[in-house]
């Protein structure tokens, strides 16, 4: 209730963060807006990332699209304050997931000759099914290359 817990009863970042307030002298109403500040701005700095339509420019290649990508602006931060406040990942992982897919998507466009970034789905979209899990990795960034002699993946 009121973005403390979750449906499962599990304690949210920002019941958490209520919760530190609760046993310190902080006033809990400072607390709160401090969180979902930071959970706006974040989710400002995501938005810009989200490429607004399928067309691009990478490695002095230009690919054509047809359809826009940015949609439902407010569905979306309200989908992605909920993913935060879950507590599984942060803003943070979220903003280099979406670049680690974009990069990726258009890193194969050059190489295929394709428009990948048509396969990029809606924003709205790519919240609801939670598609960003596929490209969250350990902070260290896990690197995969095939051999050329053997065909065997080094990781």
């Amino acid at each position: 209730r009121k973005s403390l817990i979750t449906e499962v009863g599990i304690v949210t970042t920002l019941g958490k963060e209520l919760l530190i307030a609760l046993s310190s002298s902080k006033p809990p109403g400072d607390i709160v807006q401090r969180v979902k500040k930071e959970s706006d701005d974040s989710f400002e700095m995501w938005w810009k990332q989200y490429p607004s339509t399928d067309m691009f420019e990478h490695q002095g290649r230009t690919f054509s699209g047809s359809r826009g990508l940015r949609q439902r602006k407010e569905e979306c931060r309200i989908k992605f304050n909920e993913i935060i406040l879950e507590g599984e990942h942060t803003a943070e992982d979220l903003i280099r997931a979406l670049k680690r897919e974009i990069t990726l998507k258009k890193d194969q466009s050059v190489k295929d000759n394709e428009n990948k970034m048509k396969y990029m789905q809606n924003s709205a979209t790519y919240l609801n099914q939670r598609t960003y899990e596929n490209f969250i990795y350990p902070k260290e960034d896990i690197r995969i290359g095939i051999t050329s002699s053997t065909g065997a993946i080094d990781i």
